[in-house]
């Protein structure tokens, strides 16, 4: 007969990742959106997003809530009245929400890697500008053309992610 023996295997030990942080000092709360486990997002998406993270990403980005739900695509009488009322998003508007969130959060992430997390950086404001710069990779689009669908974040998100490793873009 035979002894198993039993498969031990080792965890490697990954380097320290910085953190993005807000203007507290604390983990930013769009960094942790995008850091966020599937499994997790998909649990808030069925909850639903809340009309304050609307809000909290209008004022990140700088930009009026009228545009932001322009730029997802949101019902503009259904979203007022969810803002008025401080009501949740149903699920499919939930996740545009927090996929735009998860966008700011991945600049973030981006900056604080490069090393120049000492610096300041507005990543809202500075992916509201970007989303409207036509890009040759989306045929010179605007990223912000592809912001209604999860296909055309994962498209942006993506072009991101080339940006901070330098492929072109």
């Amino acid at each position: 007969m035979s002894m198993l023996k039993p498969k031990i295997t080792a965890r490697r030990a990954r380097p320290p990742t910085p953190r993005a942080t807000g203007r507290t000092g604390k983990r930013s709360h769009f960094a942790a959106a995008f850091e966020i486990d599937p499994i997790s997002r998909v649990v808030a998406i069925r909850k639903g997003v809340s009309s304050a993270e609307l809000v909290r990403t209008s004022r990140a980005m700088g930009l009026p809530q009228e545009r932001i739900y322009r730029m997802l695509r949101l019902p503009a009488s259904t979203t007022k009245r969810k803002l008025a009322q401080q009501a949740s998003f149903p699920p499919e508007q939930s996740e545009r929400i927090l996929g735009l969130q998860r966008l700011i959060g991945q600049v973030e992430v981006m900056v604080a890697e490069s090393g120049a997390g000492g610096q300041p950086f507005d990543a809202g404001a500075w992916i509201a500008r970007w989303l409207d710069q036509p890009s040759p990779a989306l045929g010179n689009k605007a990223p912000g053309e592809f912001l209604d669908t999860i296909a055309g974040q994962e498209i942006i998100a993506t072009l991101l992610a080339q940006m901070q490793s330098g492929a072109y873009a």
